[in-house]
């Protein structure tokens, strides 16, 4: 079976697709045979690790500002580690999140 879509239509299918973790085909076939296709639900600690992700980059964004302008703050090793540990700790909260171990 072939469908025709313009461009438009299809930029929209694929971005519809995109949001509901399916592939194009999949999302097609559902959405053509009248399934829900809703986005999956996001884990609570996946949006806490989100938070403290966007905390995190801030924080790093800052540091590379100062960097940049000449200025290398006292202690900036010690800042990095704990970027660095606290990005390790999201990873492994995720993953756990998600079913896996490390």
């Amino acid at each position: 079976m072939k469908v025709r879509y313009t461009a438009g239509e299809f930029r929209v299918i694929e971005e519809r697709a995109a949001t509901t973790c399916n592939d194009l085909a999949t999302y097609v076939r559902k959405a053509s045979l009248g399934s829900s296709v809703v986005a999956p639900k996001v884990p609570v600690v996946n949006l806490h690790a989100m938070g403290d992700l966007n905390r995190l980059g801030n924080n790093l964004n800052q540091l590379v500002r100062l960097i940049h302008s000449g200025e290398l703050p006292p202690g900036l090793e010690g800042v990095l580690r704990l970027l660095i540990d606290a990005v390790a700790k999201l990873r492994t909260e995720l993953l756990a999140g998600m079913g896996f171990s490390r």
